[in-house]
């Protein structure tokens, strides 16, 4: 049966089977979506807190990445502590967001300390720190156990920016760097700890990253003839000949100057006619009144 010849009530079913069959196959995908993301919610909301490697700290970064440095860096919170770790914090301002891999070491106390074991010879070190804002003060180092003659000196004086033009900002706390040399390079295995005594009153002390590195020795100067910029210490008959040439060639081209050249307004008054006529451009110049001249009333 053709359709122009089917009847209205069946031509009016099928079309709503149609539509029912429509409805029920989008039902389904609806539902097939919704356990899909049922499954995969747990993954990406842990995904979500979880930051990526160069958001942590720099030990996590895959092996290969980035550039050789001369110094082995060692974090405050792998090393042996008896203070409190800060962190991990993604607050805009606070120390902890500030420190690397977002954690940090603070010694609160008298007596507390952090201590770190080279794991390659060093004759110095540098260290990532933090005070309380406007404090400044010393923190000790011992090596091996024994209190070294020298103590760290450090301050705040750098390390709290405020943007008050921006709003709802803070004050961004923000670490120093302190650095020591040792005076004698120490092997690995030696133990490098920085306490803060009762002579240390800048408490807390916040104790981000330690880098630990050997400096070179001073350069000398080296006896034979001086190479590249490095003067020589008597002017020999070459460099007195050529000092005398240039000297000479000077005289000649940049002559001695008597008088510095006018500027500005005394350039103008230098170089303007005396009177200007009212009609023309042109200069007029005052008649000479000589000394013998005889003057009358009413006459000039």
């Amino acid at each position: 049966m053709s359709p122009r010849h089917r009847p209205p009530g069946l031509i009016a079913a099928a079309t709503s089977w149609k539509r029912l069959a429509a409805l029920a196959a989008a039902l389904v995908t609806a539902l097939g979506t919704v356990l899909a993301l049922a499954v995969t919610m747990p993954a990406v909301a842990q995904a979500a807190t979880t930051p990526p490697y160069w958001a942590q700290s720099p030990f996590s970064v895959p092996s290969g990445t980035g550039v050789n440095l001369p110094f082995t860096e060692y974090e405050a919170e792998s090393a042996n502590y008896t203070g409190k770790v800060i962190g991990p914090d993604f607050t805009q301002g606070d120390l902890a967001t500030e420190a690397s891999g977002r954690e940090a070491v603070q010694l609160t106390a008298t007596g507390q300390y952090v201590q770190f074991t080279l794991t390659s010879a060093a004759n110095a070190f540098d260290v990532h720190y933090a005070l309380p804002q406007g404090a400044s003060g010393t923190l000790s180092v011992y090596v091996n156990g024994t209190k070294l003659s020298k103590e760290l000196s450090l301050t705040s004086a750098y390390s709290y920016i405020s943007t008050g033009n921006i709003t709802g900002s803070q004050t961004h706390k923000l670490y120093d760097d302190a650095r020591m040399m040792f005076g004698q390079t120490y092997p690995a295995g030696t133990t490098v700890r920085l306490e803060a005594d009762s002579s240390d009153t800048a408490l807390p002390y916040t104790i981000d990253v330690a880098d630990f590195y050997n400096v070179p020795a001073a350069a000398t100067q080296p006896a034979g003839p001086a190479v590249g910029r490095q003067p020589t210490a008597r002017p020999t008959p070459i460099t007195r000949a050529v000092a005398t040439r240039l000297r000479a060639r000077l005289a000649t081209t940049w002559p001695t100057r008597t008088r510095e050249p006018l500027i500005g307004m005394d350039r103008n008054r230098s170089t303007m006619p005396l009177l200007m006529s009212v009609a023309t451009a042109t200069a007029v110049v005052p008649a000479p009144n000589p000394a013998h001249s005889t003057m009358r009333p009413g006459t000039t």
